[in-house]
């Protein structure tokens, strides 16, 4: 500003000198408006610079509520509740099931609420041919080995919600990789080898059973999940072992 009004008063001068007719007044409305213009342009810098800053508070604000008000979900095998961790809710506590062991339409493990809702013009209260089927879960662990004492036990499970957080399973992981949270940590189960084949579930390691149910109804099967030799080697996965998971979560 100050060189501004340097150029100005250096200009005004040039000019009286070829023209001392000018009048000072005429002198003095110049450089008043040279003065104002500088002072314009400062308040207006000062006007776009307070914009900016407010711009970025505004976009951290909606940052922050898009987080608070979004989330995922994941299910928590063999519990019926979600793990007590600050951000994580319980949706429903429910029972795994999936298609028969033996079919081979077999659909993949889900977790279906203990509260089911028919709606009731649509049901056909009679078994038809033609339908896809289902059927409750039950651990596959003979006794002796892991989770021996729960074998034929029906498989509880919870959908779980994590607030502003995205979840995924690590399979063969027991703990989760630096800047993720770990949900709950189990081992990979799924069906038998020569069974139609279904998806890899992490079953907590501390699994429950579904109502005291003892009875060998054989109906979705889950087993232990090792890994075998070949395109594995010996390393770093070891035959026999049975394999870890880990669910773990982050926020975005």
């Amino acid at each position: 500003m100050l060189r501004s009004l340097l150029t100005c008063v250096c200009l005004l001068l040039g000019a009286y000198a070829l023209d001392p007719t000018n009048t000072f007044e005429y002198e003095y409305h110049v450089v008043a408006k040279m003065v104002e213009f500088d002072l314009f342009k400062a308040e207006t810098a000062m006007k776009v610079a307070a914009l900016e800053n407010q711009l970025q508070m505004t976009q951290k604000t909606l940052r922050s509520v898009s987080r608070e008000q979004s989330g995922s979900t994941y299910i928590r095998w063999g519990k019926k509740t979600c793990p007590n961790i600050t951000t994580t809710s319980q949706v429903y506590s429910g029972q795994a099931a999936g298609g028969h062991y033996q079919h081979t339409g077999s659909a993949e493990y889900i977790c279906l609420p203990i509260d089911p809702e028919y709606d009731t013009p649509a049901v056909e209260d009679k078994e038809q041919q033609g339908r896809s089927l289902i059927c409750g879960a039950e651990y596959e662990t003979n006794s002796g080995t892991l989770f021996g004492h729960l074998h034929d036990r029906d498989v509880p499970c919870s959908l779980c919600y994590t607030r502003g957080k995205t979840t995924v399973m690590l399979p063969a992981r027991t703990s989760c990789y630096s800047g993720w949270t770990l949900e709950y940590r189990g081992f990979l189960m799924s069906s038998e080898a020569n069974q139609p084949g279904k998806n890899y579930v992490c079953v907590d390691n501390d699994p429950e059973e579904m109502n005291e149910s003892h009875a060998n109804k054989n109906g979705a099967l889950l087993y232990l999940v090792e890994a075998r030799e070949g395109s594995f080697g010996k390393n770093p996965y070891k035959p026999g072992w049975e394999l870890s998971c880990a669910v773990c979560s982050t926020t975005f």
